[in-house]
């Protein structure tokens, strides 16, 4: 009874969809996340975004990550737009202002990529694995 009534409370802050509407007009999120160990982290964050009412779900993922993650479901717009696990190994070989400089323009393009999208929400996480510490 207690559940009924929490629910019943909680629709009144959930809106309606609007009829007719255009894709995209109920939200498009973006996940940021996948490597190669990892890729069904991001494939459940973005399906999980299509499932609570958004439109669109980019997933931006390591080269690696993109086969299996276009894979899981063709409503994924799928980016392998993070540095791959060789380009990482590589960049972590540069002299520290060398490496600075490399990231600096990595995070330019995937900001690129993200504002592309025009998302309502961006998650950053699901599936990236971790650098091996120096």
């Amino acid at each position: 009874a207690m559940a009924a009534e929490a629910c019943l409370r909680a629709r009144k802050f959930v809106p309606s969809f609007a009829v007719p509407f255009h894709k995209g007009q109920h939200g498009r999120v973006v996940v940021i996340g996948g490597s190669i160990e990892y890729s069904g982290a991001p494939c459940y964050a973005a399906m999980a975004a299509l499932r609570t009412g958004a439109d669109l779900a980019w997933v931006i993922c390591a080269p690696e990550a993109a086969g299996a993650i276009k894979a899981f479901s063709p409503e994924l717009i799928v980016i392998p737009g993070l540095p791959s696990a060789e380009e990482n190994e590589r960049v972590a070989r540069l002299p520290a202002a060398r490496r600075d400089a490399v990231a600096r323009l990595a995070a330019q393009n995937l900001l690129g990529l993200v504002r592309a999208a025009r998302p309502s929400a961006v998650v950053v996480g699901p599936g990236l694995g971790r650098l091996a510490a120096e």
